[in-house]
């Protein structure tokens, strides 16, 4: 994952503290990486995939990190007299130049709902560029999913800034919060689910080209309404198999990782019962580098009930202001 400067160190700590995350990675990677093989770990980090391949038997691993994160990453193999074998290039893994291809690439491009980052481009880039034939991802799949859910935090919060606390209207805030792409760290569990969840689009490094990665993704979801309460929020995660069957999740019920589910409040919230069809539109187009831009349409019989994007927030005046990914819990 890319980061701004050297210091800023505290996701890269999360991810590092996040067993669930480092131990699968380490047992896909165990799986694929045997000794004499030659490995990639692009958007390094700190560099503990490329220890962890290296650990598995990796003649030579190739550590490609943008950011000064990489000068830590340096230190970490050495601490761990493993900088023999792991060479750490600092460059943009689009930009790189190696003076052999390989038989593995390790990417950890995976965001909350599963691609918001937009790094997957960049990887795609790095396989067709080095990726010897019949070469490994990790991961080698992951599936974006969307559920419909009654959250009570959701809707506490939201009916905050709707009630005029302190005697001051501040509803234009959760006009504003209404068009923000949430990521949540309260539990949300299968059962605040109103409907069975459903896959908006999966990506398959091996098969996904480049030209379809880089565009927009969207999809058009039918929900039955199972079980009676109210609609307050979208939720989305992901679904990866990062490889031979290892796989890992960030949905609710699982073990919790340093992914949060990302969420899309409903307002208002509605009430929904058994039978009744609810429309999503989910969209995700491209930002900048590490960031898309999100949507979400929801509707039923025709109705917009709620209708969001994260690339503005429409004032009164029409004019627009831009929230950045803020945390709701």
């Amino acid at each position: 994952m890319y980061i701004e400067n050297y210091g800023n160190l505290l996701i890269h700590r999360r991810m590092l503290a996040d067993g669930v995350r480092c131990n699968t990675y380490q047992q896909a990677i165990s799986k694929f990486v045997t000794r004499g093989s030659v490995v990639a770990d692009v958007g390094a980090g700190t560099g503990i995939m490329a220890i962890f391949a290296a650990q598995a038997g990796a003649t030579k691993v190739y550590a490609i990190e943008p950011t000064r994160t990489i000068e830590i990453a340096k230190k970490l193999a050495q601490s761990n007299g493993l900088s023999n074998r792991i060479e750490f290039i600092q460059a943009n893994m689009e930009e790189v130049n190696l003076p052999e291809k390989v038989d593995v690439i390790i990417s950890e491009w995976i965001g909350s709902y599963g691609d918001e980052e937009n790094l997957l481009t960049g990887v795609l880039t790095f396989r067709d560029k080095w990726l010897k034939s019949g070469g490994h991802l990790l991961p080698e799949r992951l599936t974006t999913m969307i559920a419909l859910v009654e959250d009570k935090v959701t809707s506490t919060n939201m009916a905050f800034w709707q009630s005029k606390p302190y005697g001051i209207d501040l509803s234009l805030i959760a006009q504003a919060m209404g068009n923000e792409l949430f990521f949540i760290d309260h539990d949300i569990l299968p059962q605040n689910f109103l409907a069975s969840p459903k896959s908006a689009w999966t990506h398959d490094a091996y098969a996904s080209t480049i030209e379809e990665v880089k565009g927009d993704f969207s999809t058009k979801l039918q929900f039955t309404i199972e079980k009676a309460g109210m609609l307050s929020c979208i939720v989305a995660w992901f679904d990866a198999d990062i490889g031979n069957a290892t796989y890992l999740t960030n949905a609710p019920g699982n073990p919790k990782t340093h992914w949060r589910l990302a969420m899309f409040p409903v307002l208002p919230e509605r009430k929904v019962t058994p039978g009744m069809v609810v429309d999503v539109e989910f969209r995700s187009t491209p930002g900048g580098l590490g960031f898309r831009h999100t949507s979400c349409t929801v509707s039923s019989e025709e109705e917009i009930w709620c209708d969001h994007n994260t690339n503005r927030v429409q004032l009164p005046d029409n004019s627009a202001f831009t929230f950045l990914y803020p945390n709701f819990s």
